[in-house]
């Protein structure tokens, strides 16, 4: 398993290159695909 840290670091990468690629998403439906993939 990732540390926090590492976690953190993951998601606010995946977050950003997310939203440059489809930035016509809500925030909100981005946030649920996250939870799915991680979960």
């Amino acid at each position: 398993m990732l540390n926090p840290v590492g976690i953190l670091l993951a998601k606010n990468i995946y977050h950003r290159s997310k939203f440059n690629r489809q930035n016509t998403l809500l925030p909100e439906n981005k946030y649920l695909t996250h939870s799915i993939i991680i979960s």
